[in-house]
């Protein structure tokens, strides 16, 4: 849940709008329940108008389940915490959303390599994709000190092979000459961290490339302002 602390107005990081701000978690507070020592310090957070930030506290909790209900995540204490911990007395009470959004399924290789096949959900590709534009938002203003226009291409997808993008994500951060590639994490980046590019270029100033861990093994990049590039499916 977001935390409701009234603020000066001011501009909202999300939409824009000029109004009396609250202070909101980038990165949900939920997806670090159970972390010893609770939600870190410098978990980023931003100035959040109260419509964005209610909309935003619904999300976290579906973009939390999604997460932890990843099968690259079977190895990992926090996530299977949360699974077996709120996600399942959320499910249990009927008050989760995730059921409703996964009922198809669909077949994919087994992430462990075995060769085997799993049955994975089909999740709702909009409102994931608005989930992580609203969060690369906040990334970028908390980051960069930078607003991106509403009219911004973003184009989202999940890494299907988690390990090839970390080593992409490291490559990029350890052969950077530019100064333009960022490592940034919250607490020990166990629950979250991301490696990002962010052009500061007159003719691309919106151009930007981030590749999102949580837990570790679950990877999302996402481009802005790629538009001239086709990356498949979400």
């Amino acid at each position: 849940m977001s935390q409701q602390t009234l603020r000066e107005h001011g501009l909202c990081a999300y939409c824009g709008r000029h109004e009396q701000l609250t202070v909101d978690h980038v990165i949900p507070r939920c997806l670090f329940d159970g972390v010893e020592g609770g939600v870190p310090g410098d978990v980023p957070k931003v100035g959040a108008c109260r419509r964005c930030n209610n909309a935003k506290s619904a999300d976290d909790v579906f973009f939390r389940d999604v997460l932890v209900g990843d099968a690259r995540l079977a190895q990992h204490h926090v996530a299977q915490d949360i699974r077996h911990g709120a996600f399942a007395r959320s499910i249990a009470k009927g008050k989760s959303q995730y059921p409703r959004a996964a009922s198809r399924l669909r077949y994919a290789p087994s992430p462990s390599g075995s060769g085997l096949v799993i049955a994975e959900p089909v999740l709702p590709k909009g409102r994931l994709r608005d989930i992580f534009i609203r969060l690369v938002r906040g990334l970028m203003v908390v980051y960069e000190q930078y607003d991106l226009p509403d009219s911004i291409n973003v184009d989202v997808l999940r890494a299907i092979d988690a390990g090839m993008a970390l080593d992409e994500a490291r490559r990029w951060a350890e052969t950077d000459t530019s100064g333009m590639v960022h490592s940034v994490q919250a607490g020990d980046g166990s629950v979250f961290r991301c490696v990002y590019y962010h052009t500061h270029s007159q003719e691309r100033p919106n151009l930007s490339h981030w590749w999102l861990h949580f837990y570790e093994r679950s990877v999302y990049v996402v481009f802005t302002d790629m538009s001239n590039l086709a990356f498949g499916e979400f």
